[in-house]
C-alpha cells in the first residue's frame, strides 16, 4: 500500500463503497474524551474508532470487538456502542455479517467479503 508522508500526517489512499477512491491523513489517536463538546457521543465514539481503524491500531479483516465490550471501554451504553458501529458500517469501515460478527473492512482495497454477505 503507498503511503505519503506530510506535515499533517501520513497520507494513505482509501476506497469507500459507493463513494469512490480518496485520500485520508493519518494522524497521532487522540484520547477518547466525550467532554462538554456539543454533539452525539457516538458520533465521536465513531470517530475515534476510525482513528484506530486508519491507524493500523484495529487490523483489517480482524473483528471489532463486540459492542458489549466496546460500551465497557468507551464507558457508554449498549445502544450508544450499537450506533457507533452502526456509522462505521455506513462508512464502509466495518463489514458485519450475520451470526459471524463485525470485522474491519480493508484499507484502500477491496473487502475480502462478498456484498451478498453483508448484513
Amino acid at each position: 500500500m503507498l503511503a505519503y508522508a506530510s506535515d499533517r500526517g501520513t497520507l494513505r489512499p482509501w476506497n469507500s463503497p459507493g463513494s469512490g477512491r480518496f485520500y485520508v491523513y493519518l494522524v497521532p489517536i487522540r484520547d477518547f474524551e466525550p467532554g462538554d463538546t456539543p454533539g452525539y457521543i457516538y458520533e465521536r465514539m465513531a470517530d475515534h474508532l476510525a482513528e484506530r481503524i486508519i491507524s493500523g491500531e484495529l487490523a483489517p479483516n480482524k473483528p471489532l470487538p463486540a459492542e458489549r465490550r466496546l460500551a465497557e471501554e468507551y464507558g457508554v451504553s449498549l445502544g450508544t456502542a450499537r450506533r457507533a458501529t452502526e456509522l462505521l458500517r455506513e462508512r464502509g469501515l466495518v463489514v458485519t455479517l450475520r451470526s459471524k460478527g463485525t470485522f474491519v473492512a480493508e484499507l484502500g482495497g477491496e473487502s475480502p467479503f462478498p456484498p451478498a454477505q453483508f448484513g
